[in-house]
């Protein structure tokens, strides 16, 4: 089972796309898939999912996380545990493959794969601030990564397998 970030937030398994549910609930998966691997505190996950909390936020929250562990289970895959005062997720996450394969910046083949794993706008369709600095923040990995690609393309004496990808970037982020 792996969540995807890099792109609209899906939860693939067994061969097959499931239904990460309606919008809130796939912005609290993404909250907890985004740091996969640790305990986050249900504050935490209330600031990330609303930028200014209804009343009945803890409770929507719980009722999100039941759904998010009840998709695990479908999926046989990944699990979402309460501990320390907060919830963990294990699951494989797009997030952190691309992050540790961006670490091995060595070799062209695992750039490649890095940059493979993006799909569009990373946690598209969710807003607030949380989802914008992760788009700021990964979008920033991206273009270092894509950077590297593309040195690594013309050390290697091949310009034209960087030309399409690079205007496209320049089209997209004419700045940097």
């Amino acid at each position: 089972m792996e969540v995807r970030l890099l792109g609209p937030v899906e939860v693939h398994a067994a061969g097959r796309l499931w239904d990460a549910g309606p919008r809130q609930q796939r912005h609290v998966l993404a909250a907890l898939a985004a740091d996969a691997g640790r305990p986050l505190t249900t504050e935490t996950l209330i600031d990330r999912v609303w930028d200014e909390a209804p009343s009945g936020a803890r409770r929507a929250l719980h009722v999100h996380i039941t759904r998010i562990r009840r998709l695990l289970e479908q999926t046989g895959g990944g699990s979402l545990t309460r501990r320390s005062g907060g919830y963990l997720l294990q699951a494989d996450v797009d997030l952190r493959t691309f992050r540790h394969l961006a670490d091995q910046a060595s070799s062209l083949v695992l750039l490649g794969q890095a940059r493979a794993l993006w799909r569009g706008e990373p946690l598209a369709g969710l807003t607030g601030a949380w989802a914008e600095q992760c788009r700021r923040i990964w979008r920033r990995e991206y273009l270092v990564v894509t950077e590297a690609w593309a040195r690594a393309h013309l050390a290697a004496g091949e310009p034209e397998a960087v030309i399409a990808a690079l205007t496209e970037l320049t089209g997209e982020e004419p700045f940097v």
